[in-house]
Formats: structure tokens, C-alpha cells, sequence
């Protein structure tokens, strides 16, 4: 599975490779981590829109993956939102640092496991999801 990851900053490219350099430090996404950049605008200087690509192996790699998102935002001193979409079915989810900065141990462990949930295939209970989330629209 992949995760393309975008955010919203006033310094997107800082940030963004401030989350890549997180994210690399960890086993299980090493090498698995890279910087994408769309071509720039007609007219215009410098990279168009950078984002993450995360290429997720089995074996826990998405547990790790949410609770790095979740960490990074929470030392973010500047408004950060983040988008995490997931290839396929473009399943997604947005988390903002307002939102996490001032959870607790157990709020914490919940906004982890449901960034998790949200781009797993599968419900709490363990049946099938594929192809059933809302798209992101375009």
C-alpha cells in the first residue's frame, strides 16, 4: 500500500522534509520514504507541489507510520495540516497540529489507531473495507 502524504504550512518544503527526515529515522519506512514534487506552473520559478510518498510493507509499518504523523505534529510550533491519502481507493484522512498538540497519553493512543483504522482496509471489527470509502475529491 502506499500514502501519499501533503501539507498545509506556511513553509510546506521545510516541513516537509523536516516529516521526511522523521520518518526515515524509523526502521521499518527506511528506504521506503521518498520526496515527490509535481512540475511547476507555466510562468512560475522554483518546485510546483511537494508531497511524501510512503510505500508501506506488511508487518506493522502503518502503526509506526501513524504514530510518527502524530509525534511530528504534536512539536510543531506553526499551524500544520496534514493529508494523508491512500492509493487505490484514495482513502484519506487530515489531521491539523491545533487538534493534537494538547491530547493526553490516551487521546494520544486514540488519534493514533484511528489515522491507522482510517487507512487500513478494514473496520474494528476486521471485515473488509476496500472500495467502500468516500474519494477524496478532486
Amino acid at each position: 500500500m502506499d500514502v501519499t502524504i501533503t501539507l498545509l504550512t506556511d513553509e510546506p518544503g521545510d516541513e516537509l522534509r523536516s516529516l521526511h527526515g522523521w520518518l526515515t529515522q524509523e526502521d521499518e519506512l527506511r528506504g521506503r520514504v521518498g520526496i515527490a514534487a509535481d512540475p511547476p506552473e507555466p510562468g512560475t520559478m522554483g518546485a510546483g507541489t511537494e508531497a511524501l510518498l510512503v510505500a508501506l510493507a506488511p508487518g506493522g509499518a502503518l502503526a509506526v507510520l501513524s504514530c510518527v504523523l502524530i509525534t511530528w505534529l504534536r512539536q510543531r510550533t506553526s499551524d500544520v495540516t496534514l493529508t494523508a491519502v491512500r492509493d487505490g481507493d484514495r482513502a484519506q484522512v487530515t489531521l491539523s497540529a491545533r487538534r493534537v498538540r494538547g491530547l493526553d497519553g490516551a487521546g494520544l493512543q486514540r488519534q493514533i489507531s484511528e489515522v491507522e483504522r482510517l487507512l487500513k482496509d478494514e473496520l474494528p471489527g476486521g471485515e473488509s473495507d476496500a472500495g467502500s470509502r468516500r474519494p477524496v475529491e478532486e
